[in-house]
């Protein structure tokens, strides 16, 4: 009965064929034949070319430039990739202060020159 170390807490812990327990000893064996999968980026459909390990991607998606990020102006819903946004908000909000509040996967303040 073998399950990875992210997927364990979402089974409970217990097999999804048998539902016996899965236990908490590590297969270095099957963690190398995962490790060995490479998997797109989950911001391909962004344009995002990388290919990461299998559960590596989360990591990956944390620094990727092609991530999803919401534009800083308060009153707008666009979001797009973190190479769209500067385009975007330039384009699109010119009379809006240059110095404000940005979520691209947290809150960063940001001025733009």
């Amino acid at each position: 009965h073998l399950a990875c170390s992210s997927c364990c807490p979402k089974l409970s812990n217990k097999c999804p064929a048998c539902a016996s327990p899965i236990g908490h000893n590590r297969c270095r064996a099957m963690e190398s034949v995962l490790e060995s999968v490479f998997v797109p980026c989950p911001n391909a459909k962004l344009g995002c070319t990388e290919h990461v390990s299998y559960g590596k991607e989360s990591t990956h998606g944390k620094e990727c430039t092609f991530s999803h990020c919401s534009c800083p102006a308060l009153d707008c819903n666009y979001t797009g990739s973190y190479s769209q946004i500067y385009s975007h908000f330039v384009d699109d909000h010119r009379h809006k202060p240059k110095s404000m509040s940005f979520l691209c996967g947290g809150s960063v303040d940001v001025q733009m020159n």
